[in-house]
């Protein structure tokens, strides 16, 4: 449904010109690139809680469940 919209709107919408099209590509690329930045530090975040759950365990001599 929505391949079917896409393309009569890219039958009826005028050409975009090439600059116009840059200014389109590199909002895109700037938004996928914060979204992927925005992942990278939930998982150096989620990492730093685990180190420290790890340590944690470990300082309490609970091995058992250290190495599972």
């Amino acid at each position: 449904m929505a391949a079917v919209k896409e393309k009569l709107n890219s039958i009826f919408k005028k050409k975009t010109s090439p600059k116009e099209a840059l200014r389109t590509s590199k909002r895109e690329m700037s938004v996928a690139t914060r979204g992927i930045e925005r992942e990278i530090a939930s998982l150096q975040m989620e990492e730093k809680k685990l180190v420290a759950e790890i340590k944690k365990t470990a300082k309490t001599g609970n091995e058992a469940s250290v190495c599972s």
